[in-house]
Formats: C-alpha cells, sequence, structure tokens
C-alpha cells in the first residue's frame, strides 16, 4: 500500500509540472503582453498560426472554450487553463492505469 502512495505522490508532481510547463508555454504563445487570459480571438489567432482552416479554427475555438472556460466570461485565464490540463493529464493518466490492470 506504501508503494501505491508513493506511485500516486509521484504522479501528482509529474501533473503539477506537466500542467506549469504547458501553462506557460500556451499563455506564451497565445497571450498579448504577458496578459494572464486569451479571448477567444487570441486563441483563434493561435490556431490560426498552426495552419488549420478555418473550419477547424472555428471548432477547435468552440470545444476548447466549453470546457476552459469555467466561469463562461469569454476568456481563459491561467487558472482555468492549468484546471483544464490538470483534468485532462488526470484522465489520461487513469486511463493508463485501467489499461495496465
Amino acid at each position: 500500500k506504501s508503494k501505491f502512495k508513493q506511485l500516486k505522490k509521484e504522479m501528482e508532481v509529474k501533473i503539477e509540472e506537466q500542467v506549469q510547463a504547458e501553462t506557460q508555454e500556451f499563455f506564451e504563445a497565445a497571450a498579448t503582453d504577458g496578459q494572464t487570459y486569451v479571448s477567444r480571438e487570441e486563441f483563434m489567432e493561435y490556431k490560426r498560426s498552426e495552419g488549420i482552416s478555418e473550419q477547424e479554427v472555428q471548432a477547435a475555438t468552440e470545444a476548447f472554450f466549453a470546457v476552459a472556460d469555467k466561469d463562461g466570461d469569454g476568456v481563459v485565464t491561467t487558472e482555468e487553463f492549468a484546471q483544464y490540463k490538470e483534468e485532462e493529464a488526470r484522465e489520461a493518466a487513469e486511463a493508463k492505469i485501467q489499461e495496465e490492470a
């Protein structure tokens, strides 16, 4: 049981580090002037820079804001983005555990 607790703690630390890195990377790329939030327009520009079609940009924006904009104010803050990425990372880790079980 203690080995399980140790593995769980290591997973938590890895998730936290991954979330911090992804949050910093995303906001450096998508936010303007070091803001702590990203608007729909900024997110769309960020997605356009990936070279995808305008239809894909629209779909990605709608999907992202539907899950990441927790308070529905039309912007995603660093806190909201980190929460979104943490949920995503936990789901992936749980799926991996289920596969190995």
